[in-house]
Formats: structure tokens, C-alpha cells, sequence
């Protein structure tokens, strides 16, 4: 069942129904964890599931195909205000019945009359003179204006009918041999075909992805559909690096919405080796891994690859990695992968602050122990490992009587019963 790879709510959202042919309040179910107060770290095109909570009917929409998941200047540079019906600014996009889409360019105050200067697209930017218009009852909305420009629609978006002349809400998009947005207006739904983007059959989607990945040595091992432009790959991969090759392929495939990928690890029949202290030593041989859930041994290898991550926490859930912490050098997120790549995992999430001022205070690898002291503002973090409680104790000290500050976070393994 779909679901169960959704396992995270987001938020509520009107949305019409095809099944109660109504719109109805939806609940949004998300892969990852999303915040919508930090918009710019929510990627586009991402899957969200989408459950009608009367029916539970279900559809898959993505990130960028809602209103509120954008970023605040989207509004202001794909919709438009209304000549008449709107406060007009600067460089606001507008609405005027005669003319078309166009742009504000000036706006004149004169005795306490505004006039503004506009130019539009059907006469080749070109301004028209100076009008003015009653402005009482003023709004700033902006909106989808409904059907001369729905390109790139977004559920949520107010909408505004040119030839009804009348002012509705974006509640849903169809994909399929024709793909249409679901605008209400009043009581009345209508279904309006976006006849301004084009985009390939499932068919030829599917064709074309498969295509792609014929030459990966797993490809027998992966089921590969498209439903409404959004791919969907269920299979097994061996290892992350292969996860993460197979994820840039299939998104690299033309008009498709999103996708969707279900995989699991091969089972690996090779002669596995848990990371232990000697990869401290260099080795001229590639280590064989297995994830054997303890956080010590996966630090290790960040540690002996160079990859310095302070306050680091590393958790793990079936098949995937969680990494969290502060670095200073901008090439760890993407050599985290590289060194990480061969583990038989299917999924790495890093939530890593870049922190420039972050400074070393001491770096000390003896006697099996490594402790690294640093500091970052106020605070003060120590990382790595000691072999007794003692010892990670006397690591606070020496981290105030080196900086003369006391907030430490002392995230020190002990490795006599490995916890921190």
C-alpha cells in the first residue's frame, strides 16, 4: 500500500474529489519531514500523498503544485492583480480587459488622483498613457487568471475568470491525455485544459525511463510505471551509491511531475567486514561494510575519511542513515556520499548547518582515544571518542580552561560499552 512509504502528516488542504465529485478537506502526507514556516528547504517536485478525509480516495500531487508551499515572491511573479479591482504597485503584474496581461511601470500622485503608466505584451511592451481607475474597495490579491494564462497552475490560488468576470479558487489538477486544472467558481466546478504546457504520455514516459537504465547491472530487479507523469520505480539496488545513481536517472527523464521510488537492499552474498578501529589505519584495499546499527563504527568512518562533523548525531531506521551536526569545510556533504556510497543502504539524510566560524581548539589521537575540541560562537563542542566516563568528564574541563566558557556540548563516545 502507498501509504506506508507517506508516513509523515503536513497539512490540510481543500481539494476537489474525484470520487465525491466535491471538493472536500484532504489530508497531505509527506516522505520526509517538512516545515512550512522555512519554505526554501522544501524541495520541488517531491511526492505528496493525498487522502480525502470523506471518501479516503487518495492522488498524488507534488511540492510545487501548491500555493502554500511557495515561496512569498512566487505570487507577485507568476499571478497577476486586476485593473480596477486591485491596489496596484510598481511592478505588479496586472490584469486589464483591453490589453491583457501586463505590468505596472509608474504610478503618478497628482492632488490626490493616481494614474499609472502600464505597458503590455499584446502591444509589445510598449506604455500605454497614464489611466486611473476608482479605487475604492481596493484588494492585493493576486491571482491565476482563468483561461488565458494556467501554465504551472497551483492548487490553493485565487483565481479570476476573464469572460465570467468573476473571482473562484484553484482546488485541483487532472493529469492525464489531457491535462486540465479544476478552478470553483462560486458553486459551479469547471475544468479548464491547460493547452499551454505540453507534456509526453505515460507511455512514452515510461519507455523513455526504462531506457535509461537498461545498461545498470540491476535493472532486472526493478518494475518501473508511470501513472499521471509521476514515476514510479520499485526494485532492489545493492548499495546507496547505486540508489542515488539510480534516483538522478529517473529524475532526469523529461516531463514527469515527481517520482517515486520503493527499493529495498539486494541481500549481498560477499564476504561482509564490520567497521572497527583499524580503519583508523589506512588501507590500500576497499572495506567491506555492514551496517550493524552502531553509531561508533559509522563515526569512525566519517573520521578516518576526514569528514569532521561536530555535534554529531547519527541515528538509524531500516535501510537508511540519519547525520546531523555543524561542519566548516563546504565539501563534507558531498564526500559524506562518496565515502558512504558502497554501504547497503537505500537512504541518507543529512541535516548539516554550515557554521564559518567554527575553530579548533585541540585535536588529540592517542591511547585508542580521539577527542576533538572546537568552538563555535559561544558555544564549545567536543567530538569523538574515549574509553571511560572519567575521561570524557576530564574532556569538559579541559574544554572550559581552554576557552574560558562553559557552555560545552560534550558529545564524546565511550567505547568501553559504546554510548555517548
Amino acid at each position: 500500500m502507498l501509504a506506508q512509504y507517506f508516513p509523515i502528516y503536513f497539512f490540510d488542504c481543500d481539494i476537489y474529489c474525484e470520487r465525491c465529485r466535491a471538493v472536500q478537506k484532504f489530508k497531505i502526507f509527506s516522505q520526509v519531514e517538512y516545515d512550512k514556516h522555512d519554505l526554501n528547504k522544501i524541495l520541488p517536485a517531491k511526492p505528496l500523498y493525498c487522502k480525502c478525509d470523506k471518501c479516503e480516495n487518495f492522488t498524488i500531487y507534488t511540492t510545487d503544485e501548491f500555493a502554500e508551499l511557495q515561496e512569498q515572491d512566487y505570487a507577485k511573479n507568476s499571478l497577476c492583480k486586476i485593473w480596477g479591482l486591485s491596489n496596484l504597485e510598481t511592478g505588479d503584474r496586472v490584469w486589464h480587459s483591453e490589453y491583457g496581461i501586463g505590468r505596472v511601470e509608474n504610478i503618478f500622485n497628482n492632488k490626490g488622483n493616481t494614474s499609472y503608466s502600464l505597458s503590455f505584451l499584446s502591444l509589445e511592451n510598449q506604455t500605454i498613457p497614464p489611466q486611473s481607475f476608482n479605487d475604492d474597495k481596493l484588494t492585493s490579491i493576486f491571482y491565476r487568471i482563468i483561461p488565458q494564462n494556467i501554465a504551472n497552475a497551483k492548487i490553493g490560488e485565487n483565481a479570476y475568470h476573464t469572460e465570467q468576470k468573476c473571482e473562484g479558487k484553484i482546488v485541483g489538477l487532472s493529469f492525464g491525455e489531457k491535462n486540465n486544472i479544476i478552478a470553483k467558481f462560486g458553486n459551479e466546478i469547471l475544468t479548464i485544459e491547460n493547452t499551454e504546457e505540453n507534456f509526453l504520455s505515460n507511455e512514452a514516459i515510461e519507455k523513455n525511463a526504462k531506457w535509461r537504465c537498461e545498461n545498470l547491472p540491476f535493472f532486472e530487479d526493478l518494475e518501473i510505471n508511470t501513472i499521471s507523469q509521476i514515476l514510479s520505480v520499485q526494485g532492489k539496488v545493492p548499495n546507496l551509491k547505486a540508489a542515488c545513481n539510480l534516483e538522478t536517472i529517473i529524475n532526469s527523464v523529461p516531463h514527469i511531475r515527481s517520482s517515486i521510488l520503493l527499493l529495498d537492499i539486494q541481500e549481498s552474498t560477499d564476504e561482509n567486514k564490520v567497521i572497527s578501529d583499524d580503519l583508523l589505519t589506512s588501507s590500500s584495499e576497499p572495506t567491506k561494510i555492514i551496517i550493524t546499527k552502531n553509531n561508533l563504527e559509522l563515526y569512525k568512518l566519517l573520521i578516518k575519511n576526514e569528514i569532521h562533523i561536530y555535534n554529531c548525531k547519527i541515528q538509524f531506521a531500516p535501510q537508511e542513515i540519519f547525520i546531523t551536526g555543524f561542519y566548516c569545510d563546504k565539501s563534507i556533504p558531498e564526500r559524506i556520499y562518496t565515502v558512504l556510497g558502497n554501504l547497503p543502504i537505500k537512504s541518507l539524510k543529512l541535516d548539516l548547518k554550515f557554521r564559518s566560524e567554527i575553530k579548533i581548539l585541540k585535536t588529540s589521537l592517542k591511547n585508542g582515544n580521539f577527542v576533538r575540541i572546537v568552538s563555535s560562537g559561544e558555544t564549545i563542542l567536543i567530538d569523538g571518542w574515549v574509553k571511560t566516563s572519567k575521561q570524557k568528564s576530564f574532556a569538559t574541563i579541559e574544554a572550559i580552561l581552554r576557552s574560558l566558557k562553559f557552555n560545552v556540548k560534550n558529545n564524546l563516545y565511550i567505547t568501553l560499552n559504546n554510548v555517548l
